[in-house]
């Protein structure tokens, strides 16, 4: 198996935990540059990345590198947002944020939509490489709830979070935690997995 990742930390911490795996392979690359092997392998995976990827330079490196009929699956993670007291609370504090406050953190109106057309379009373009079967797309819906240090850890993996200055980001999640505080102690996220698999041509 050889995993890809652009990120020298990420893959330095990769290759750490998966020592014990002498089978895994962790290449710190650029996919879009990296050399690959043709038709070595039975199955391409990307997790919550793809979309970085130009698909006009991705689909034929993933279908050169895949055996016929290998697939592809990619997949990612969708928050609902409803409104609740929580929500609420934490978006007012998002707001006092002007590179955050403009990004739908909860309560917006029509996201299943708008997720729903973000797939759609993800999937056509997988078909329009012409390189790949009709993409199945199944979803697995679930739910995690996160105390204040759990939630403050989970806000520093995102990168809209990670780029603001200290100084900032301290503020941030320390009125983030208040406002979990003062509303229960406890943040519930409802997710959706949507993965769009198919096979190469």
């Amino acid at each position: 198996m050889r995993c890809i990742e652009l990120g020298a930390s990420l893959a330095g911490l990769a290759r750490a935990r998966l020592a014990e795996f002498p089978r895994i392979e962790i290449v710190h690359a650029d996919f879009e540059e990296v050399s690959l092997p043709e038709g070595a392998f039975d199955l391409a995976l990307s997790g919550s990345a793809f979309h970085w990827l130009n698909p006009g330079t991705a689909l034929p490196r993933i279908a050169g590198a895949l055996r016929t009929p290998g697939a592809l699956a990619v997949f990612w993670n969708h928050q609902w947002r409803p409104e609740t007291p929580m929500g609420r609370a934490l978006q007012a504090v998002y707001r006092t944020v002007p590179t955050l406050s403009r990004h739908d953190h909860f309560d917006v109106p029509g996201q299943p939509a708008r997720y729903q057309t973000r797939l759609a379009k993800r999937r056509a373009g997988i078909e329009a490489s012409g390189l790949f079967d009709p993409v199945e797309t199944r979803e697995y819906p679930w739910t995690e709830s996160y105390d204040a240090d759990a939630y403050l850890k989970l806000m520093q993996t995102y990168s809209d979070r990670a780029t603001l200055a200290p100084d900032q980001r301290a503020r941030l999640l320390d009125a983030v935690r208040e406002a979990i505080e003062a509303n229960g102690g406890t943040v519930e996220r409802q997710y959706v997995s949507s993965l769009l698999f198919t096979r190469c041509r």
